[in-house]
């Protein structure tokens, strides 16, 4: 679907898979919610004993389990994988510090649910802030232009291969005070948000071919990331600095990270 041209058969594959599978969020939340306790069982046990998590594995397998389960019904085997987010040390400690103020949220009760996780806006900002920084596919998919056009000066003919930078847009220094610092604060208050109305944040691309994946892929992403952060401090292994953590990406549509970002987890004894 993603680089089939714009036509009658493109329409109708989206709408068939944004009506039967990608807006049943809810639908699927059964799924996304047992597998979440799946992979908090999985670092759990590795924590009991100061194993290293491998977090660009255990993480893919646990995305490529859910799409196995929502598609075919059936869990998926897959054990080598990657995430493509390096930002876990700084992103722990800093939800910590600010999801005191997160409204309605029960910080007792062991297991962070999707109903939970509308009122964590702390970790909204901090994931809105990641796409910002790190987008999963930093040239979006090819997309061809469907008549002439005058783009800044520049004619531009039909039928030309256009690629968009979501990464460049996310450093764009005349929209982004600072864009090269992690600051989840400067979403407060801010109304761009990724969903495809705002230029300054596309990392799901925007229009009609727009990914129609998003909602399902986010709503994923933030349930497993409150849980991992509210059920485990994070440790780097002994040896390890900060300044060993890298961020050299696998060259590719989407960004893969070139070596494993492998942590130690330490379970939350204030549950």
């Amino acid at each position: 679907m993603a680089f089939s041209p714009y036509n009658d058969y493109w329409r109708e594959i989206r709408k068939l898979c944004v009506v039967h599978l990608f807006n049943r969020v809810q639908q699927y939340r059964p799924i996304q919610e047992d597998e979440v306790g799946r992979l908090i069982g999985k670092i759990f046990k590795l924590s009991v004993d100061s194993k290293p998590v491998n977090l660009s594995e255990v993480m893919m397998c646990f995305s490529s389990t859910i799409i196995c389960r929502v598609s075919f019904g059936k869990r998926s085997n897959r054990s080598h994988c990657d995430m493509g987010h390096d930002l876990f040390d700084e992103i722990s400690k800093v939800f910590k510090e600010n999801s005191s103020g997160s409204e309605g949220f029960d910080w007792e009760k062991g297991f962070v649910n999707e109903d939970d996780v509308q009122g964590l806006t702390y970790l909204k900002a901090v994931i809105k802030e990641t796409f910002r920084l790190q987008p999963a596919a930093p040239l979006l998919v090819p997309l061809e232009t469907l008549g002439k056009c005058n783009i800044g000066g520049y004619n531009v003919p039909a039928k030309t291969l256009v690629f968009v930078n979501s990464w460049a847009i996310g450093k764009n220094l005349e929209t982004w005070e600072n864009p090269e610092v992690f600051s989840p604060e400067r979403f407060f208050g801010c109304s761009i948000d990724y969903e495809g109305l705002h230029n300054e944040l596309v990392p799901f691309g925007a229009g009609r071919r727009i990914c129609p994946g998003m909602r399902m892929g986010v709503a994923t992403v933030e349930l497993a990331l409150a849980n991992l952060f509210y059920n485990f401090d994070w440790e780097m292994p002994i040896g390890m600095n900060k300044e060993d953590l890298d961020f050299e990406a696998i060259p590719g549509i989407t960004a893969h990270k070139k070596n494993a970002l492998t942590l130690i987890a330490k379970k939350n004894i204030s549950d």
